[in-house]
């Protein structure tokens, strides 16, 4: 059997990677390089509380999608008018998690980034869209997507919901 060495964040539940490795006769170790931690979460909170300003969310990481959900935790109902909104995500793992951890159904799913994710909202969206869209993000995010927007008249609304840092076990 061979050994692998797999760095990588952390994650929740079992790891997809860990798993074709040791399908494929591997010994896998993996070293948590990287950590997350949540920010703002009292203004994204308020955020949510005002559904009526904003046509939806755009989640672009499993992180935000937490953040939403640790921001909602005390009061999970805020939720509930979002659920009428366009919602958006990059990928099936996140737009999973913004099912199971908040109800929420989005769009976008297949785009795999920033950039098709933009065209495909100024798709959806076209020029009917009046309201901004909340987008909570963390503190590595690119300007693309609000880039595109921008350029299409479709108004973002950014905060800034976690950081990744350095896994606190590792030495620094």
């Amino acid at each position: 059997m061979l050994n692998v060495v797999l760095f990588k964040s952390e994650s929740d539940g079992p790891d997809k990677f860990v798993k074709l490795l040791e399908e494929q006769n591997f010994e896998v170790q993996t070293i948590f390089c990287l950590s997350f931690q949540y920010k703002n979460l009292q203004q994204l909170a308020e955020k949510l509380k005002q559904p009526d300003d904003y046509a939806g969310i755009i989640f672009t990481s499993q992180r935000a999608v937490q953040a939403v959900h640790e921001a909602a935790k005390s009061q999970p109902e805020v939720l509930l008018e979002w659920k009428s909104k366009k919602n958006f995500s990059v990928g099936e793992s996140t737009s999973e998690l913004a099912k199971s951890q908040l109800d929420l159904e989005t769009k976008g799913k297949e785009t795999g980034n920033a950039q098709n994710l933009a065209a495909f909202i100024i798709t959806e969206v076209g020029e009917e869209n009046s309201k901004k869209f909340l987008f909570p993000s963390g503190n590595l995010k690119q300007e693309i997507l609000e880039k595109f927007l921008k350029e299409e008249k479709i108004e973002v609304e950014s905060l800034e919901a976690y950081e990744t840092i350095q896994h606190p076990d590792l030495d620094g």
